[in-house]
Order: C-alpha cells, then sequence, then structure tokens
C-alpha cells in the first residue's frame, strides 16, 4: 500500500474520490486513514456542523426546514447541529484532519495555489471552510484539489463555460447590496497581448492594452471594496510582468490602487509556477511574458 503517495487526501470526500484524486486504490486510502487515526465519522459531523453554521451567519432568518432544504439535509439534522455550541470531538485515540491546519502548511511561497488560498482560510478566515465569493471563478481552478468552491462564483466570461455554479459578472452589482461580504477572491488576467484574429491564447487569460489592464483591475478593486463589510479580506492574485522589453511591476500598481481605495495589505503569499521557471520565451512576439511566481496579496477592507 504506497500510502506514502497520498498528498490530497480531502476528508469531505468519498474513500473513492480520494483514491481517484490520488492515484491510488482505495486500500491504500483506507491504510492511510487507519494508519493516521483519523476519525472519518466525526470528520463527516463537523464537516456538516461548519457547513450549518455558516449557513445560519449569512442567513440568520432561515428556519431549519429551509436551512435543511438549501444543503440538503434533513431538518431534524440541521437542528442538531443548529443546538451545538461548537463542534464534534474525535473518538479516544482518534483525530480529525478537518479543522486541522497542519503547522507546515503556514507558508509562504507555494508551487500550489489551492495550499495557498488554505493557508489564509486558516490564519485569516479561521471560522470558515470557504470564501463566500469569486468574481473570477472562471473553470474553478482554485478549487479542484481538495478546497470547497466559494458559495458565490461569478466571471465575466461565464456565458462561456456552460456550467450553472458560475454567474454572470454583470449581475453581480444588482444581485446584492454594498456591504455584503466577508471575503472575496479575485485573479485578473495579468499581461497584455497584441490584438490578433489567430490569437492561440484564451479570451480571459490577456488584456488588448496596458491601459485595459490597469482599468480593470481599479475597477474590480472598487467593486470588491464597495461589495464588501469593513474589515472584509479580499484575496488578490497578480503577478508582474514584461511589457516592451522591460519589467512591469503591476503589484506595485495594485498596491497603490487598493491603499487609495481603501484597502490595508495584511498578507503577502508567493505562488511559484512549477510549470514556468522561467520566463517562456515562445511569448516573445507578444507584448507580455508568462512570469515565473505571482503574488497572492490579502486586503482588509478599512474603510467605508
Amino acid at each position: 500500500m504506497k500510502t506514502s503517495r497520498i498528498t490530497k487526501y480531502d476528508p469531505t470526500l468519498s474513500v473513492e474520490e480520494n483514491a481517484a484524486n490520488n492515484n491510488v486504490t482505495t486500500a491504500a486510502i483506507r491504510s492511510y486513514i487507519q494508519s493516521k487515526g483519523i476519525d472519518r465519522s466525526t470528520d463527516r459531523q463537523i464537516y456538516l456542523y461548519n457547513k450549518v453554521k455558516e449557513y445560519i451567519t449569512q442567513n440568520p432568518k432561515d428556519k431549519a426546514p429551509q436551512i435543511a432544504e438549501a444543503l440538503g439535509l434533513t431538518a431534524n439534522t440541521v437542528r442538531k447541529y443548529l443546538r451545538m455550541s461548537e463542534p464534534p470531538k474525535p473518538k479516544e485515540k482518534k483525530t480529525t484532519i478537518i479543522n486541522q491546519v497542519d503547522k507546515v502548511h503556514f507558508l509562504s511561497v507555494s508551487d500550489n495555489q489551492t495550499d495557498i488560498l488554505k493557508v489564509i482560510l486558516a490564519i485569516h478566515l479561521p471560522k470558515r471552510m470557504r470564501f463566500q465569493c469569486d468574481l473570477t471563478a472562471w473553470k474553478l481552478g482554485f478549487y479542484k484539489e481538495g478546497l470547497q468552491e466559494p458559495i458565490q462564483c461569478y466571471d465575466k466570461y461565464a456565458s462561456m463555460l456552460n456550467n450553472n455554479k458560475v454567474k454572470d459578472l454583470a449581475d453581480f452589482d444588482t444581485d446584492w447590496h454594498d456591504g455584503t461580504f466577508e471575503n472575496i477572491v479575485i485573479d485578473l488576467p495579468c499581461s497584455v497581448e497584441i490584438p490578433s484574429t489567430k490569437s492561440r491564447f484564451d479570451v480571459s487569460t490577456h488584456f488588448s492594452s496596458l491601459d485595459e489592464l490597469l482599468e480593470e483591475h481599479e475597477k474590480m478593486l472598487r467593486l470588491a471594496h464597495r461589495k464588501m463589510q469593513t474589515k472584509g479580506i479580499l484575496v488578490y492574485k497578480v503577478m508582474d510582468f514584461t511589457f516592451q522589453n522591460a519589467p512591469y511591476w503591476l503589484s506595485d500598481e495594485v498596491l497603490r490602487m487598493a491603499k487609495e481605495i481603501g484597502f490595508g495589505l495584511v498578507d503577502k503569499l508567493i505562488y511559484i509556477d512549477p510549470k514556468h521557471s522561467k520566463i517562456d520565451r515562445r511569448r516573445t512576439r507578444f507584448t507580455a511574458s508568462v512570469p515565473a511566481h505571482a503574488y497572492f496579496f490579502v486586503f482588509r477592507k478599512t474603510v467605508k
């Protein structure tokens, strides 16, 4: 049983799903669970407890039947967790995984974006298992390795996705009142491509000019600021790039804009792209190149 190959164990998934995610047998997953002393039953209960508590925080006026319908649970199950003041405890000599974040995961540099987002949740939003809203969800790439998808997902190109989980960003402003969200995630394109009818790059990965890029970043920062609660957390991914044969420090521009709008920087994590250890020279005919790293800025809304 090659339990050493199991690096993406997710307590919210079934044994079969974990086996598929880690490319091992179900027997290997069961052996891993046994060797780690994992209490899967309690993990499941903690997951449901967090789910119910998170929902009632967002919808304090809803009753058990409404919560049950929204979460796909029974009303009695919902009532059980509503009565609890703290999460269930594991059995003696057993452990739970779902509320744990290993100390080594409190990283500041990683080649895994999902791990970075998990750390941000653990440090800055410890009462949450997932983010509330992603305004640039696209194909939900951040959430494919054991991180739950946000409650609300939007994208400018939602109509191209054929995915009912992702809604059109054009509707976001009218869908929600100002000051609604405690946290938001944004990952805008950070490159400029010379317009071409033969472009081989996806429409969602670049802008046609530097002015358009900067305008969109400022627009999204202002939109997030308006829809967030004071002291809310904004996770903002950004990267520097090469523009007209010189470095362009977009991260500095984003920091400047965020401060002017009313955000304070509270954390910064660095993502190292394992597929691009150096600038991709195959794209030199364009005005921007893929950088080797990106930043995950964690902003807090400091003013209304």
